[in-house]
């Protein structure tokens, strides 16, 4: 799924990803404070197909680091 339409869909979606809570997610994506209109908000389909796709894709960028790390780390015929 592409990035949102509405840019202040988008960034609640980043802010949540990036582990706000939600009301301070929506108030940083531009919105007045309210916890019941954030929580709505974050069960739209839109959002939360796009909270998810966020979420996948730093899990994929997290497991390759860390591959690339135990690599590095991993002791080889050759070293010892």
């Amino acid at each position: 799924m592409p990035v949102l339409n509405n840019p202040k869909h988008e960034l609640f979606a980043q802010e949540v990803v990036g582990g706000k809570p939600l009301p301070e997610a929506y108030a940083l994506a531009g919105y007045k404070p309210d916890r019941k209109n954030a929580h709505k908000l974050r069960h739209m389909p839109a959002i939360s197909r796009r909270i998810t796709e966020l979420l996948t894709a730093r899990e994929e960028r997290e497991a390759i680091a860390n591959e690339r790390s135990l690599e590095k780390l991993t002791l080889s015929k050759e070293w010892v």
